[in-house]
């Protein structure tokens, strides 16, 4: 649902308009109105993913957050047809995992059988990778070479040395920070209610 600007309707946050509209329009399926809605704010470019019975239960806050990532870009790009399709394809993804059980929850990789075993065997080749390369270098010794003249080979005659320090220099970039995509914030409510808001 896309409106102007949520405040019109009302002095509350997104998620409690988002709220207000879920109740109003009878949204939901079934006794507990289960039910996913996103609602997109033009005026500031706000948005809440909210949810409410079933849909509480399949996307978890962790859940929420990974739709977002998936959306967020292409809203932020003004690409409409590429955000409502990645919304409503893991939507689609997650809600179908929770109906076979599988609630895709920050912790879901501790119960997710295969991908615990790859992780495993993943962290042993990396450790074993790492020590063979640390056991190879401590056998090979190394000097540093501190003058100038220890980089010279050949038959190089040098009648004067001297190593004098110049100077040196210091490049720095700075780090834009880009706001827009955030996952944002996660709110509950006692009737069942949750969501994710942010800005696109």
């Amino acid at each position: 649902m896309a409106v102007d600007d949520f405040r019109i309707y009302g002095d509350a946050d997104i998620f409690n308009v988002a709220r207000q509209f879920f109740l109003a329009s009878d949204f939901g399926m079934g006794e507990g109105k289960d039910g996913v809605m996103l609602i997109l704010s033009m005026a500031e470019r706000d948005y809440c993913l909210i949810v409410h019975g079933f849909g509480e239960t399949a996307l978890t806050d962790y859940g929420r957050e990974y739709i977002c990532e998936h959306f967020l870009d292409d809203f932020a790009d003004d690409d409409w047809f590429h955000g409502v399709y990645n919304y409503l394809s893991y939507t689609d993804d997650l809600l179908s995992q929770a109906r076979e059980g599988r609630i895709y929850d920050r912790h879901s990789w501790i119960t997710g059988g295969v991908l615990w075993v790859w992780s495993l065997i993943l962290g042993v080749v990396i450790s074993l990778i790492v020590c063979l390369i640390q056991r190879a270098m401590m056998r090979k010794k190394v000097h540093e070479q501190t003058g100038a003249l220890d980089y010279v080979h050949g038959d190089v005659h040098i009648t004067r040395k001297r190593d004098v320090y110049s100077h040196t220099t210091e490049v720095r970039h700075k780090i834009e920070k880009n706001d827009s995509g955030s996952s944002g914030s996660h709110s509950h409510s006692s009737d069942g209610f949750s969501g994710t808001s942010g800005k696109f």
